[in-house]
């Protein structure tokens, strides 16, 4: 199975066990393996320099990294059957964590598994033994959830190849997420009777939306249980082109001797993926909105001169002359002004001159 998955110098093996033609397995492991690719040659850590265990005995998990952190997703024992755990291992903490068990209880061993390409919040699992239609099931690292993804028959899609399309999910199988594109590549696998010859490129952001947007590689050899990586070739942020090397190394072929422990092979496959990466984000620019102009509304002023009444006002003020006092004429025979005639008078120019000047205020 997919048993191995680095973080930093440090690759980890999960899982080993040991195999006959009579039983399968002979034995089944919770054992973790560390080996430090730093050194030269790589060197095993003792088993007491972290916690070296994952969590439960099975054989056929599938391991993968994300994030860097270490997960251990189902498999399979003589003793219990499907194993439907699910672990994850933290190396700068040392801590072991028991996660959300797989739903299905459908054998799952030997599948293949992957972060989310882009997405690194999320962990696919991908085929798997004696599954006649659930072949994808995505796990939610945030919501702790896992998500079936049933819809389409993996006869026709999953497990198709050069040996022919089949009614079961593809088993040891080898899946790795791109570098930069969002799809997981797995190479080879068996299904019911004999290797594939073929690596699916599998589309996740597809499938999250309800859809199958699968595309197939030819593989040289027919292959189960091969090595599996990639090497970045290009990442042009200039032109936002990139390129990486998939290379497939080893596992077990013959298409001629079905499922009955095929030869080891001694070849190398290889092949290069291409992406757009990202272009820059540009911020839109916003809009300034204008406030609307509200039109005053014209309040009617009460007429001075009349209580009780309302006049629109004046659209233009209007400024009103005041009434000049008569020059008095000298007389010295005319007889004494009247005291009351001359009283009445200067209120009635008074009043004028005070009506005008509240016309001009009030306009």
């Amino acid at each position: 199975g997919q048993c191995y998955a680095q973080i930093d110098q440090y690759l980890y093996i999960v899982g080993a066990y040991t195999e006959s033609t009579e039983l399968r397995e002979l034995t089944a492991s919770d054992t973790i393996y560390r080996l430090d690719l730093s050194q030269d040659p790589p060197v095993f850590a003792a088993q007491g320099d972290f916690d070296s265990t994952a969590g439960y005995q099975a054989y056929g998990q599938c391991v993968t990294a994300i994030n860097n952190v270490l997960y251990t997703a189902v498999g399979q024992s003589l003793q219990e059957g499907a194993e439907p755990h699910f672990e994850s291992y933290t190396p700068s903490s040392n801590t072991q964590t028991s996660l959300t068990d797989y739903p299905s209880s459908t054998a799952n061993f030997n599948a293949g598994c992957a972060g989310g390409a882009t997405d690194d919040n999320k962990l696919w699992l991908l085929g798997g033994g004696l599954q006649p239609s659930v072949y994808a099931s995505d796990y939610d690292i945030s919501s702790q959830t896992w998500t079936t993804r049933s819809f389409n028959n993996p006869g026709a899609a999953f497990d198709t190849g050069s040996s022919g399309g089949n009614t079961r999910s593809r088993v040891e199988t080898k899946c790795l997420a791109s570098r930069y594109g969002d799809f997981i590549e797995c190479a080879g696998g068996y299904g019911v009777s004999a290797p594939y010859d073929t690596a699916v490129i599998y589309d996740t952001t597809a499938y999250v939306n309800g859809a199958s947007a699968n595309k197939y590689s030819d593989l040289s050899v027919y292959i189960k249980s091969a090595g599996f990586n990639s090497i970045s070739l290009l990442e042009d942020t200039t032109n936002y082109k990139a390129a990486e090397l998939m290379i497939v190394t080893g596992g077990y072929g013959d298409a001629s001797s079905g499922l009955a422990f095929p030869p080891a092979l001694a070849t190398v496959q290889y092949a290069v993926r291409y992406s757009d990466l990202p272009g820059p984000t540009v911020a839109p620019t916003k809009s300034p909105t204008k406030d609307p102009t509200k039109n005053p509304t014209e309040k009617p002023t009460q007429d001075p001169t009349c209580a009780g009444c309302t006049r629109a006002p004046s659209s233009s003020p209007t400024t009103a002359m005041p009434t000049e006092s008569p020059i008095p004429t000298a007389d010295p025979t005319a007889s004494p002004p009247d005291a009351a005639g001359d009283s009445a008078g200067e209120i009635c120019i008074m009043v004028s001159i005070v009506l005008a000047l509240i016309s001009v205020i009030i306009v």
